[in-house]
């Protein structure tokens, strides 16, 4: 049973870090397209 306990955490732990790296990565293409969007303004300008 411990050993199955372990593996959970294990596995909790690298699904964890995935999501925490995707939502990084989200954020980081929404600031892009916010930037792209005010760049465009500008412009239009």
């Amino acid at each position: 049973m411990q050993k199955r306990c372990v593996l959970s955490e294990k596995k909790n732990g690298v699904f964890l870090k995935e999501i925490t790296r995707l939502k990084m990565k989200k954020m980081k293409e929404s600031k892009v397209e916010r930037g792209k969007s005010w760049i465009d303004k500008v412009v239009q300008f």
